[in-house]
């Protein structure tokens, strides 16, 4: 039985070589979308890339090659950015296969087409088009449409900074700092790999130490304690004397770790 299925299948394929292989194919069936998985393979404080896995269901007894892709992706109702091209895809005879669309999405594309969307924290998304695979004499064209959310990535924030000097001398003076630091995103990220710069006004302060929870929790807060020194001479007479040195400024550098990987920080912030 299994043989004579298998010459069945060897003659549909051989009768779509022909003329009129269209009415033969559709005597098998026609190829179909069957679900669309999103997945999201890279993000930073610039962009996030998005991989959409179609599964595609094969009945011929032939494999589908090459397709031809041609899609847009919606940003409340408008494409924000849309391509035709060609994938190196196979989808095996008589099964399902996956052909995947590989797209990257700016923030500041997002933000620059719908100003309302400057803080939020995900944006809403529709994918539409079509996967073309040629045929002998046709081609089997299936319209693809999925809808979803993608997160957008915002660096750690500080809140309630606060700055108390101890050990002052005319050599050194021991510098604490502390604050609240908000985690602005909808999944939790770890600040092991982080480092900072601070500076009172036009002093820098060295030596830094911190001291922080390794993981925040989405919308979550964590305590950020610093110690350092200062050494410069005029900063120290100006301690010593009461006067203040300015107001606290701290960079964040280094990397965040997010369950799309490590971002480094040291790049452009949004």
């Amino acid at each position: 039985m299994r043989h004579r299925w298998q010459a069945l299948l060897g003659l549909v394929a051989l009768l779509a070589m022909l003329p009129g292989c269209s009415q033969v194919l559709k005597m098998v069936g026609t190829p179909s979308v069957k679900g669309v998985r999103t997945r999201i393979t890279h993000i930073d404080l610039e962009s996030v890339g998005l991989a959409f896995d179609i599964k595609v269901d094969n009945p011929y007894p032939f494999a589908l090659k090459s397709p031809r892709v041609t899609y847009g992706v919606a940003i409340e109702g408008e494409d924000i950015l849309s391509a035709h091209e060609a994938l190196d895809v196979r989808v095996p005879a008589n099964t399902l296969g996956v052909v995947t669309i590989p797209v990257q999405v700016s923030y500041a594309r997002v933000w620059d087409a719908y100003r309302k969307l400057a803080d939020a924290k995900e944006f809403h998304y529709r994918l539409h088009g079509t996967v073309a695979f040629p045929l002998v004499g046709s081609l089997a064209e299936l319209p693809l449409s999925h809808s979803g959310t993608a997160p957008v990535l915002r660096a750690p924030k500080l809140s309630n900074p606060r700055v108390r000097f101890s050990d002052v001398s005319l050599r050194n003076a021991k510098v604490t700092f502390q604050a609240d630091m908000v985690n602005p995103n909808i999944f939790a990220v770890s600040v092991q790999d982080l480092g900072y710069r601070l500076t009172l006004g036009d002093v820098a302060v060295g030596n830094l130490v911190a001291a922080t929870g390794g993981k925040i929790e989405p919308d979550g807060r964590g305590r950020l304690s610093l110690t350092g020194q200062i050494a410069a001479a005029d900063a120290l007479v100006r301690i010593l004397a009461g006067a203040g040195l300015g107001k606290p400024k701290l960079s964040l550098v280094g990397r965040i770790d997010t369950p799309y990987g490590k971002v480094n920080l040291d790049r452009k912030k949004k």
